[in-house]
């Protein structure tokens, strides 16, 4: 009985290295894995969006959004040491476009530095450090707007009326309203139209604000 239960426990025992060998594999290609999210950094003072759908310890695909635009991107993943050299080029067809070049340490998950480099002659490198951020984490407002809050200025009134599209993840096109909206932390540029995913509270607001900046265009409140 001995003898044939020792084949048995050296299989089982093989099997088990085997098992061990192969997730210490797979575990050593999971490093990246944590980086294949959304992504926002300033650069020009507004705020650029990354978008990082794969990668893995070779390449790196996805797509980033500024202003107007949406451009995809795809690459190469190099190891550096401990650390991962990520270069992601857009395409070429566009003066506008560029590539990034990207550093990740996977003891830093709650940043990537590197730079976007157009490409355009003589061009100068932007810097960029990104942090991760997602598109439906910036806490709409969930009630009416009062009569006090609507007697304020006209400037302040349009401010309030995009904000609830910039709490949607609304991309301007207005570069004064993009750079202002670029301050604020909770802000992410990520679609050309969030129509769609206003609630009726929101829409009531829009209503309600496009009504007293016309009202204030031409009286004073309190008169």
């Amino acid at each position: 009985m001995k003898t044939l239960k020792q084949p048995r426990r050296r299989q089982a025992q093989w099997a088990l290295t085997t098992t061990l060998l192969l997730t210490s594999s797979a575990w050593a290609l999971e490093p990246l894995t944590p980086y294949q999210r959304s992504w926002t950094a300033m650069m020009d003072q507004q705020k650029i969006s990354v978008f990082i759908q794969q990668i893995d310890t070779k390449k790196v695909k996805g797509y980033r959004m500024m202003g107007r635009e949406r451009q995809a991107f795809s690459g190469t993943v190099k190891a550096e040491g401990k650390r991962y050299r990520v270069t992601a080029n857009e395409p070429k067809n566009s003066k506008s476009n560029g590539y990034f070049s990207l550093l990740i340490d996977t003891k830093l998950s709650n940043h990537i530095e590197g730079s976007w480099m157009s490409y355009q002659p003589n061009a100068t490198a932007k810097p960029l450090i990104l942090k991760p951020q997602d598109c439906d984490a910036n806490s709409p407002r969930t009630t009416l707007l009062n009569d006090d809050e609507l007697q304020t200025s006209p400037n302040e009134l349009s401010w309030m009326r995009n904000e609830i599209y910039a709490r949607r993840g609304y991309i301007f096109m207005n570069k004064e309203l993009a750079t202002s909206f670029a301050q604020e932390d909770w802000y992410m540029p990520c679609y050309f139209n969030v129509d769609a995913q206003l609630t009726s509270t929101e829409r009531k607001n829009i209503q309600l604000l496009k009504k007293a900046e016309r009202y204030v265009s031409t009286h004073d409140w309190g008169r």
